[in-house]
């Protein structure tokens, strides 16, 4: 939820958000299931707020854009409300949440997922899919993903294969300035018991791994962006 403060500029406030009843029908899933945010509602509001007090408005439109994946009815609907905002009162911040509640359901931000993997990733950006290349050119993948022998790794490391996930941050790292470096990650890690590599995100079909069992890796991570390979790098 967004607020004022007293010196006029905008932030977080810890409250709750729902999802909508639409939202809880489309992508229920069932006992140990969640509703997963790729790019979490955490960091939407933060960038939100960050980019309406610099009054970049190029970047909100593109926040906009992002979140809902190109959806140029519902970005163009966000963005007019938005020119409705007055200088810094409560009706703003009635119609920030307005605009926040549309995000926070925007069907191309989420996904079903694990619950346990969903809680482990706090507020970090949460894949489709990876896999992961080795150096003895093993390549180990989650579940969901089918392998496909014609793609090219360019090295070892992480490779996020979805295109959505790819357009996503590649948009985000490049279009949507935040003032927080941690705005955009995404963790790795591997497991204590036999050194193999994992990234955190809910549709793993991997059994839940909890920090004591494991340790964080500083392995490369790729993205794919038209048809292009990017290494990630945070914001």
């Amino acid at each position: 939820m967004i607020g004022i403060t007293t010196d006029g500029e905008y932030t977080q406030f810890d409250n709750p958000r729902d999802f909508y009843d639409s939202t809880v029908r489309a992508f229920s899933g069932g006992n140990g299931r969640a509703i997963c945010h790729r790019f979490s509602y955490y960091n939407i509001e933060k960038a939100l707020c960050y980019n309406l007090d610099t009054k970049n408005t190029d970047a909100i439109k593109s926040l906009f854009s992002i979140v809902t994946d190109n959806d140029e009815a519902l970005t163009n609907e966000l963005y007019e409300k938005m020119k409705m905002l007055e200088q810094n009162n409560y009706t703003n911040v009635i119609l920030l949440n307005t605009v926040l509640g549309i995000l926070n359901n925007a069907p191309a931000n989420l996904k079903t997922g694990d619950a346990s993997w969903n809680s482990s990733l706090g507020n970090a950006f949460d894949p489709l899919q990876w896999i992961y290349k080795e150096d003895d050119g093993i390549i180990k993948y989650d579940a969901k993903f089918k392998l496909n022998e014609e793609l090219c790794l360019p090295e070892d490391g992480f490779y996020l294969t979805d295109e959505r996930d790819g357009r996503m941050l590649h948009r985000l790292i490049n279009e949507v300035p935040t003032y927080d470096e941690d705005c955009i990650s995404i963790y790795t890690a591997r497991r204590d018991n036999d050194d193999s590599p994992f990234i955190y995100c809910s549709s793993n079909k991997i059994k839940f791994v909890p920090t004591d069992n494991s340790y964080a890796s500083s392995e490369k991570i790729f993205y794919l962006f038209e048809e292009k390979w990017y290494p990630f790098s945070g914001d």
